[in-house]
């Protein structure tokens, strides 16, 4: 693996799956791109499983979708793009960079609320008289 490949390659486990749609590289490459900007937020993500759909064919201006499930040590983050007419997309990379623009804003505020808990000061262990030589 080069190095300007590790640069572009997320080192957490993932996958990308096109559903309803032939793969389209651009947009492969629009996915890893947006997980390797995850993985500035926070370096200890688990797995990331993307799936982009097409589900209205139908329509003569079909909408992208991207369903993004990312999981982090104690919590799994979701985004459904898919739910919203108005993050649904002609353009599947906008659709993609939508969506991992909605992961990032959750995994910021995520990240903030872990650091939150860690930071607070713990309370001092109770010790009850008599038992401290125990």
């Amino acid at each position: 693996m080069t190095s300007q490949q590790s640069a572009n390659q997320p080192r957490f486990h993932y996958e990308i799956a096109f559903a309803d749609q032939d793969p389209i590289e651009s947009v492969r490459q629009e996915v890893l791109k947006g997980m390797v900007k995850l993985e500035r937020v926070f370096n200890r993500i688990i797995s990331c499983h993307v799936t982009l759909r097409t589900p209205h064919r139908h329509q003569v201006q079909p909408l992208h979708e991207a369903h993004i499930y990312l999981e982090i040590p104690g919590d799994d983050l979701v985004i459904n793009n898919g739910s919203s007419r108005r993050l649904s997309h002609q353009d599947p990379h906008l659709a993609v960079r939508q969506a991992f623009r909605a992961l990032h804003r959750q995994l910021r505020k995520q990240v903030e609320r872990m650091q939150e808990r860690s930071s607070r000061p713990r309370p001092e262990p109770l010790v009850l008289e008599g038992t401290a030589n125990l």
